[in-house]
């Protein structure tokens, strides 16, 4: 490999920050953050010295030049000191204030660039050795621009004003907002109604097997994309082919078994084909290989973000997603959370996470789902602002008809439970649903099942699960 120019720095303006702080030490508390506490510095020399300024100062010191020295002599650093070959003769008298800040992420940027060649070095290097695996690689290079995007963020700090324009701009996008809904389109008024569509954060909806998770997470994505969003589906659990025949199913309001075991007509294949190529328009991105480790989710919603500009992701479902750094169940659905909520700050889109829940409601006679039942870690729940836990009574109904052998009349209701709700209220939105079909709709008349009273959206509190 070639060997690399000279890595880039700039002694002058480091020696023109050194004498700024002197000058005004008080500066200290603006730039040193900045100033990374000195790592910023290429040359030994000016680095002591301004390490050793910011000792003095926080210590309530008087930082002058013949405090500086003491201070490096008695710290043993004088010997460093004088082997740099820094000039200090001159160094008080030369601050220039004014322009110090500037300076001062003048050097933060080359700092960046900096661990960017060495980093890239590194990576290139265990590239071309061959002894690395590609998830080693991925790794790295998700670790060198975490780092590099962190050394960006520090201090770049935006004023009130900014903050303010940005509110008052979401605000009047809102009111623009030709349905009245800000977010994206949930494809329920009801939901629509309370929430204003999904909005700007993590969605966590929670179940137990059978509740309807991917029922309800295909038809969030449809919904979006039929109303012109782009969406991102990453299916960890079901074939992307299965979704499609489950969408089949829902836009046909043919049963989902009937469609995968071939008992239709042929008339209703040929709908079926058009319907499909209608489908093949919807901005809607399905991903359903392997790997499934969160940097590689990471990637993959941070492409597919950049090439397909998606404003909504999906996620079915979160505790599938591994995380080769840790080990243990806990240690592992912690880190996911932890890391699908820092890249959701990032693209700035509603991520919706589909998740299981454990078996402790079973053991009750309310079946209902508390937020206490979230599986594996309690993460989850903070990390989201919203969370939703499904309950379908129907599903317990027909486990009790078949054990006793009985008929049953289902409902088709599907509870919605509110129980976390940052920017709002709490509650439980009563929607219907086809399990056969895959249909959700806001009533049940919309079934087409015959005539029972409506559901709504009662809103009550909800009692906060003790973890």
């Amino acid at each position: 490999m070639k060997s690399l120019p000279q890595l880039p720095q700039d002694e002058t303006t480091e020696r023109a920050v050194v004498a700024a702080l002197l000058a005004m030490p008080k500066l200290f508390n603006d730039y040193w953050a900045i100033l990374l506490q000195g790592e910023v510095f290429t040359h030994e020399g000016y680095r002591l010295v301004v390490q050793t300024m910011h000792t003095l100062y926080v210590s309530g010191q008087k930082v002058r030049l013949a405090s500086i020295l003491k201070a490096l002599k008695q710290s043993g650093n004088f010997k460093r000191l004088a082997q740099s070959g820094i000039e200090l003769e001159g160094l008080d008298v030369e601050g220039q204030v004014l322009e110090s800040q500037q300076d001062c992420y003048h050097l933060r940027e080359l700092w960046i660039k900096r661990e960017s060649i060495l980093g890239a070095q590194s990576i290139l290097t265990a590239a071309y050795s061959g002894g690395e695996s590609v998830d080693v690689l991925s790794t790295k290079a998700n670790q060198l621009a975490d780092q590099i995007g962190s050394g960006m963020n520090i201090s770049r700090e935006k004023s009130t004003k900014h903050y303010i324009a940005s509110a008052l701009k979401r605000i009047e996008a809102a009111m623009k907002k030709p349905n009245g809904t800000p977010g994206v389109d949930t494809g329920l008024k009801k939901l629509n109604n309370h929430f204003g569509g999904w909005q700007n954060g993590i969605i966590l909806i929670a179940g137990r097997p059978g509740m309807g998770k991917t029922i309800v997470g295909l038809f969030a994505a449809l919904s979006a994309a039929r109303a012109g969003t782009p969406v991102g589906y990453i299916s960890l659990e079901v074939d992307a082919e299965e979704l499609l025949i489950r969408a089949f199913a829902e836009g046909m309001m043919i049963p989902y078994e009937d469609i995968l075991n071939g008992k239709i007509t042929q008339q209703q294949f040929g709908q079926i084909h058009k319907l499909a190529g209608e489908m093949e328009q919807l901005p809607i991105h399905f991903y359903d290989e392997e790997p499934r480790d969160i940097e590689d989710v990471r990637n993959l919603l941070i492409d597919w973000r950049r090439r397909h500009r998606i404003e909504l992701a999906i996620i079915d479902y979160v505790q599938l997603i591994e995380d080769r750094t840790q080990r243990g169940e806990y240690e592992v659905a912690s880190q996911v959370s932890k890391k699908l909520k820092k890249v959701q700050r990032r693209l700035k889109i509603p991520i919706i996470e589909l998740s299981q829940l454990n078996r402790e409601n079973e053991k009750k006679e309310d079946k209902r789902p508390q937020i206490s039942g979230l599986r594996s870690t309690g993460q989850l729940e903070q990390d989201a602002s919203v969370v939703i836990l499904l309950y379908r009574d129907d599903y317990y109904k027909l486990q009790q008809a078949q054990e006793r052998g009985e008929e049953v009349v289902l409902d088709y209701q599907l509870e919605l439970i509110v129980c976390k709700n940052r920017n709002g209220r709490v509650g439980t939105a009563y929607i219907y649903v086809d399990a056969a079909t895959n249909r959700l709709v806001d009533y049940r008349n919309q079934l087409d099942l015959g005539q029972q009273p409506e559901g709504s959206f009662q809103y009550q509190p909800v009692e906060k699960a003790d973890f």
